[in-house]
């Protein structure tokens, strides 16, 4: 069970299996916290250790022995209740942790997203870990490619963290430089040149790794090692790279239909999409069994198709890692939240409540706190960096709809609604590479050449401040979005190498101007290695001043 705090003594309780809350008809439970009957006063008991007695909030009756009934009146022995707090062991320290590629000394091969199997070549993401710091010291191993975590029962990895069985020693070997050993915690085994096998014992050379750490291509602090171009520079002046669909790099949950190749859009956790360069991230909202989660999908036919993607507050958690470290003080990040929903409602319906709605921005609020950007309502993308960043906070926060951000009162608590972000430009609905790139006038899907032609800011009808999004991305055809015929990190496979040339090319030829250029370059799996994504937005930005 988690024990979500809602005031003094009063928690919500959630059972971690279901996501499911226990409510005051206890016979039955709640999908969400939508008044008092969820939420329980948890109080010491007759001063024993962990005895706690939980009485309802709405209905003022206690639990007792008996599941399907509560008890009216003074607590006796059958409403007290043992709380074991086990946060202790899973408590991530992600501002400590570190990504990297687990490559055994013996033989040469490389650890995988396969429990099982080892591999003669390193791979992204499926042969990239993320090394994530407990706070008792010891380190989770979770994979990059499928999310999931090794553990004791090493055959097998793990969705979550849940005891020690998951924590591991990563400790240098003596007089060996660049080797460790990796020692799990549960069992007090080591890991071998053997995927599957563990060595208990005093370890040997088939039991040491190398453990080279992931480059960021000078790319996680790129604003800030820019600041002198970029200081005075407004927003509507500058290229910054963003991701699409930001949030669905990992799934909760599939449709029917849905499938990891047509929902899939980043390689890399929000974390890594940061230290990568990217600053503008596509985050679309889900409250989904009482938590809010990133989603990615369709309407078919009218029915629902795609995924649920990565926990909401697992995403603010890597987003305060990463603005932890001083070095990223001058790194600007705009978080768009739109296309917010219930996932459980039936069908494709943007259908929050009021107080849903509410929840989601108390959640950003309590979350992200003082990183928020918070000031008088005025036209954001006419702000210059340096004037963005001058209170210490980082983050402009958007929502898509009229019902937020739009007083005063309320982005000066730092929510924004999307009128003071003015943008332009759209994806281009295509699967073909030459059709995204280079469509004719009139054409159907209009191609990201004509669209940033159309919107050159010497034109009267744009005079206005905007940031125009170019949105480097194919996308599935009715018929591959049902069937699995190639998947979307296939098909950004295939654009993302052309970016970089495609670019330096319209350059060259003055496609990209002082009064035609892009300030957002979106696209699916980002990786810096292959998009350049990040020395475009520079080069972007030298060119049109």
């Amino acid at each position: 069970m988690q024990l979500i705090p809602s005031g003094e003594d009063l928690y919500a309780i959630r059972n971690e299996a279901n996501g499911e809350f226990f409510q005051d008809t206890i016979g039955s439970m709640s999908s969400q916290v939508s008044s008092d009957a969820q939420l329980w006063y948890i109080k010491p008991y007759g001063g024993t250790k962990n005895a706690y007695t939980i009485q309802n909030a709405k209905n003022e009756k206690y639990m007792t022995r008996k599941a399907s009934q509560l008890h009216k009146g003074t607590p006796g022995k059958d409403e007290v209740w043992i709380i074991e707090n086990r946060q202790e062991v899973i408590t991530e320290d992600l501002a400590n942790s570190y990504y990297g590629s687990l490559q055994n000394n013996e033989n040469g091969e490389y650890r995988t997203d396969r429990a099982t199997h080892l591999s003669k070549t390193m791979e992204i993401p499926t042969r990239l870990f993320k090394m994530i710091k407990l706070t008792n010291g010891h380190y989770a191993i979770q994979n990059q490619g499928n999310y999931e975590f090794f553990q004791s029962s090493i055959s097998i990895m793990a969705t979550n963290i849940v005891d020690n069985g998951q924590e591991w020693n990563i400790q240098p070997v003596n007089n060996k430089d660049g080797l460790y050993t990796i020692q799990n915690v549960k069992n007090g085994e080591y890991m071998t040149s053997h995927a599957s096998q563990l060595h208990g014992g005093t370890p040997g050379k088939s039991e040491y790794w190398k453990i080279e750490k992931y480059p960021y291509l000078k790319t996680a602090s790129w604003m800030g090692d820019n600041w002198n171009l970029l200081a005075n520079k407004p927003l509507n002046k500058i290229c910054i790279p963003g991701s699409h669909d930001s949030g669905t790099y990992e799934h909760s949950g599939l449709t029917a239909f849905g499938w990891v190749g047509n929902t899939k859009t980043q390689i890399f956790d929000i974390q890594m999409q940061l230290m990568q360069g990217i600053r503008v991230f596509d985050l679309r909202p889900a409250l989904h069994n009482g938590a809010f989660f990133t989603y990615h999908a369709s309407n078919v036919a009218g029915k629902l198709q795609g995924a649920i993607g990565a926990k909401m507050e697992d995403v603010f958690a890597q987003i305060r890692a990463f603005m932890s470290k001083p070095e990223h003080k001058h790194e600007l990040i705009v978080l768009n939240f739109t296309h917010a929903m219930r996932w459980s409602g039936g069908g494709y319906k943007y259908d929050l409540t009021d107080n849903q709605k509410q929840q989601f921005i108390e959640l950003v609020k309590l979350e992200l706190g003082n990183l928020l950007i918070k000031r008088k309502a005025t036209q954001l993308t006419e702000l210059t960096c340096g004037d963005l960043l001058s209170n210490s906070a980082n983050i402009i926060c958007l929502f898509d709809n009229g019902e937020f951000g739009t007083t005063e009162s309320e982005t000066e608590k730092g929510i924004w609604n999307s009128t003071y972000f003015k943008t332009k430009g759209s994806y281009s609905d295509t699967n073909d590479l030459e059709k995204m790139i280079y469509t004719k006038e009139g054409d159907k899907n209009q191609s990201q050449l004509i669209q940033l032609r159309n919107s050159d800011r010497s034109f009267k009808a744009n005079q206005s401040s905007f940031m125009f999004e170019l949105c480097w991305q194919l996308t599935l055809g009715g018929f591959q979005s049902t069937v699995n015929t190639t998947s979307i990190l296939e098909l950004a496979a295939k654009a993302n190498p052309a970016l970089k040339p495609t670019l330096k090319q319209w350059m060259k030829d003055q496609i990209i101007n002082k009064t035609v250029y892009p300030n957002i370059i979106n696209t699916d799996a980002c990786q810096e290695s292959v998009t350049g994504v990040v020395e475009l937005s520079l080069e972007i930005t030298k060119h049109i001043q």
